[in-house]
């Protein structure tokens, strides 16, 4: 598992992240942002959905990637079934099953017992828990497959508040449960709209936060974050139960797309994020 190298390269990356990496100037990617579709992604409307990859080119993942995850988990797991394998890495039966094949002829795994619909419960040979302790020396991660870097910021290019223009109806909206005068309500407006930083000033308990909080609810109700990332060869988790809140965002996509939700991918209310301080004039 490698490293970011220097410096310069966590500022190319920091840059790829904020969108201002100029053309041609990161040693980490040869292309920019947004400039090459999302691989099974859609924006159906003003929803982002992230579809399920069927191949794993389409996930834009190795199949030494895979194996790495569903190793370490067979080994913590003593046994398991191929529909758990496929739950703990969040990849389809389509991917999964072909890899659990080669790795049974490849003498890594086998049959301990089978079960209904194929879904055969799987063990470690020697061999293959040889190798899934080497990996641990590596990387002890083993939870969902990770989604590439450039799919990540894409999505945050796809669901930024900069593309969602507010109008009066949704602004009231969002501060429906909290008392607050016209001209400041139109101010507030004025602001959310121009989608830029924005500064709230005055004495304490004057509804600074409250303000705050209701402010994401303008921008919309949820959006879909990775639980995990590549950037390399690091797995870094993007998505921590302690902080995001998981939400169902299956209910505001049709019956036909339901199925096709990218299961690496998890559907979270819009995060805001409130830090301690006080500041004065001086």
């Amino acid at each position: 598992m490698s490293n970011i190298d220097s410096k310069q390269d966590l500022e190319v990356l920091l840059a790829k992240i904020n969108g201002q990496l100029p053309a041609n100037g990161s040693k980490l990617y040869d292309k920019q942002p947004n400039s090459t579709p999302i691989s099974k992604m859609e924006q159906a409307g003003k929803k982002f959905i992230p579809r399920c990859p069927q191949t794993l080119e389409q996930a834009k993942l190795s199949d030494e990637e895979v194996l790495s995850l569903v190793l370490k988990y067979l080994l913590y797991s003593t046994s398991s079934r191929c529909s758990a394998i496929c739950a703990q890495v969040k990849l389809p039966r389509s991917i999964i099953d072909p890899l659990l094949s080669q790795w049974k002829t490849e003498q890594l795994i086998t049959i301990q017992k089978a079960g209904l619909l194929d879904d055969y419960m799987y063990t470690l040979t020697d061999n293959g828990a040889n190798l899934a302790k080497r990996r641990l020396e590596i990387n002890t991660y083993f939870g969902s497959a990770p989604v590439e870097l450039e799919d990540y910021i894409n999505s945050v290019a796809i669901q930024s508040v900069i593309k969602v223009k507010p109008t009066p109806a949704s602004v009231k909206a969002a501060f429906h449960d909290m008392s607050i005068g016209s001209e400041l309500l139109g101010q507030v407006g004025r602001a959310v709209y121009a989608g830029s930083g924005m500064f709230l000033y005055g004495n304490p308990g004057n509804g600074k936060t409250s303000i705050a909080e209701r402010l994401t609810r303008v921008f919309g109700d949820q959006i879909w974050i990775p639980r995990t990332l590549k950037i390399h060869d690091e797995v870094i988790r993007l998505y921590d139960a302690s902080i995001h809140v998981a939400n169902n965002c299956n209910q505001s996509v049709s019956l036909d797309d339901k199925n096709t939700i990218d299961n690496r991918w998890v559907c979270i209310d819009r995060p805001m994020v409130a830090v301690g301080g006080e500041l004065t004039m001086d």
